[in-house]
C-alpha cells in the first residue's frame, strides 16, 4: 500500500539523480567517460539517499502519519541508508576505473589522493563514518546494543557534512548554480533535522509525567501507569506508541534513556499506561521502577489502525506483549468509541502469559462489537488456518491487524495469504529493533 509520504521519499532521491543523469549525459563517449558518468551518478544518487534518510529521521509527532506510521517511516529510513551506503561504495572504484586509460598513477590518485586534496579526503571520511554507524544498523556483527547504536548514529552528521564538503567543490554532474541549489537545499534541511534531533527536540517534544503505579502483570512483565505533571495529557489514538524516559535515580540501568513502548490505555483515560517486558538491561530495571518518580513522554507515534479501516470488520491477532495495542482499542470500544466489529485472537504460550485476559473479556462483555478468544500454543499448537476459520468464519473478508513477535506475524501473514486476504487489508507491527 502506497502512502502520500512515499512520494516525498521518492522525490528527494529521484530529482537530483534524474537532473544529474540528463544534464551530464556523455553521449557518444569512450568507456572511460561512461565509467566516470556512472561513478558520478552513483555518487549523486548515494548522497541523495543519505540526505533523504536524514530528513526522514526528524521524528516529529504526526509527521509519520503520511508515511503509514513511524515504524514504516523508519523502514524507509533504513533502506535509504542501505541504498546510500551501496551507491557510495560504488562511486570511488568507478571513478578510479574511468582514469585507467590515463595510466595507473591517475587511477591511484582517486583512491589515494594527495594530502592537500581536502575535498577528496572529505569523501573518504564520510564513507568511513557511514561504515561505522551503519554496521550495527544492519546487524553485521550481531544484534546491537540499543543505546550504543543510538550514540554511533550521531556519526551520520559527520557523514552528511563530509559528503557535502566533497560534492560541492568537485561536482561535474550539475551546473554550479543548480548544484548549490539542490545540495544546499537538501543538505541544509538535513543538517537542520540533525541539529533538531540532537538538541532542541528533547526540550520541546517531551512531556513531564509522574509514575503513579507499577503493577506486575506476569513474571517479568509490569504495567506502568503515568499521570501528567503539567499541562494537558497526551492525546493519542489506539495502537500508537511513545518514547518513555524514566528519571528514577534508583534504576540500575536505563535512567535517562528513551525507549519505545505501545500505549495500553484508552485515549479517553486520564492515566497513560504502558506494558514493559524484561527483554534487556533497561527493561529489566524498569520492573522495579519506583512510584512518584518523574519521567518524560514523547509522542504519540505510529498508525497501526489507519482511520479509513476502523469502521470495517476486523480480525486482531496479538502475541505476548504485542497484545497492548488491542487492549487500548478494546478499552476505547468499551468506552463508546466508534469502531467496526472486531474479533481478537490472543496468542500466548499458556494461561499464565495471557496478559490483560480479564480486562479484555470485560471489554468484550460490555460491547457487542468485540469478541475475544485465547489461543494457547501448549494446548492448540501453532496458530493455523483451521483454528482461525473455525472461530472467525468470515476472516477472509475482514481487515487483519497483527502485532507480536516476528514468527507470529509470519504465521498470520501466511494464513491471510492462504485465505486470499488482500495485502492492503493486512496490517502488522512486530517488536524488533527500532
Amino acid at each position: 500500500m502506497r502512502y502520500p509520504g512515499d512520494w516525498l521519499s521518492l522525490a528527494l532521491v529521484l530529482i537530483p539523480t534524474l537532473l544529474a543523469g540528463l544534464l551530464a549525459w556523455p553521449g557518444a563517449a569512450d568507456a572511460g567517460q561512461w565509467l566516470a558518468y556512472l561513478g558520478r551518478l552513483a555518487g549523486v544518487a548515494g548522497l541523495a539517499c543519505l540526505l533523504a534518510a536524514a530528513i526522514l529521521s526528524v521524528r516529529i509527532p504526526g509527521f509519520d502519519r503520511p508515511f503509514g506510521g513511524l515504524t514504516r517511516l523508519w523502514q524507509q529510513h533504513h533502506y535509504l541508508g542501505l541504498g546510500a551506503f551501496l551507491l557510495l561504495l560504488l562511486h570511488p572504484p568507478l571513478m578510479a576505473l574511468s582514469r585507467l586509460p590515463y595510466g595507473k598513477p591517475a587511477m591511484l590518485e582517486v583512491l589515494l589522493p594527495p594530502a592537500a586534496d581536502w575535498a577528496m579526503w572529505a569523501g573518504w571520511l564520510g564513507l568511513m563514518a557511514m561504515m561505522i554507524f551503519l554496521a550495527p544498523s544492519f546487524q553485521f556483527f550481531g544484534r546491537p546494543n540499543y543505546q550504543r547504536w543510538k550514540a554511533l548514529h550521531f556519526l551520520a552528521g559527520l557523514a552528511l557534512v563530509a559528503g557535502l564538503v566533497h560534492t560541492l567543490p568537485l561536482t561535474r554532474s550539475l551546473p554550479t548554480h543548480l548544484s548549490l541549489t539542490v545540495w544546499g537545499g537538501l543538505g541544509g534541511l538535513a543538517v537542520l533535522v540533525f541539529a533538531w534531533r540532537a538538541t532542541i527536540a528533547r526540550r520541546v517534544q517531551r512531556r513531564p509525567y509522574r509514575v503513579s503505579r507499577v503493577e506486575t502483570l506476569a513474571d517479568r512483565v509490569v504495567e506502568i501507569s503515568l499521570l501528567p505533571l503539567r499541562g494537558r495529557r497526551l492525546a493519542f489514538e489506539p495502537g500508537q506508541f511513545i518514547y518513555f524516559t524514566p528519571h528514577d535515580s534508583t534504576l540500575a540501568n536505563g535512567r535517562g534513556e528513551e525507549h519505545p513502548f505501545t500505549i495500553s490505555s484508552a485515549p479517553e483515560e486520564e492515566v497513560l499506561r504502558i506494558a514493559v517486558k524484561d527483554l534487556g538491561d533497561a527493561s529489566r530495571a524498569l520492573q522495579s521502577l519506583q512510584t512518584d518518580t518523574e519521567a518524560d513522554v514523547e509522542g504519540p507515534y505510529g498508525l497501526f489502525f489507519p482511520p479509513a479501516s476502523r469502521e470495517r470488520p476486523q480480525l486482531w491477532i496479538g502475541g505476548g506483549i504485542g497484545i497492548t495495542p488491542f487492549v487500548s482499542a478494546a478499552e476505547h470500544i468499551r468506552m463508546g468509541g466508534h469502531w467496526g466489529d472486531s474479533f481478537l485472537i490472543n496468542c500466548t504460550n499458556d494461561p499464565s502469559r495471557a496478559y490483560y485476559h480479564d480486562q479484555l473479556q470485560a471489554a468484550a462483555e460490555a460491547s457487542s462489537n468485540l469478541r475475544c478468544l485465547d489461543h494457547f500454543f501448549e494446548t492448540h499448537g501453532a496458530l493455523n488456518r483451521a483454528f482461525v476459520v473455525e472461530h472467525c468464519p468470515d476472516a477472509a473478508e475482514r481487515e487483519w491487524f497483527v502485532c507480536g513477535p516476528t514468527p507470529l506475524v509470519r504465521i498470520a501473514r501466511d494464513i491471510a495469504r492462504e485465505l486470499g486476504v488482500p495485502k492492503t487489508s493486512f496490517h502488522s507491527e512486530e517488536f524488533d529493533f527500532l
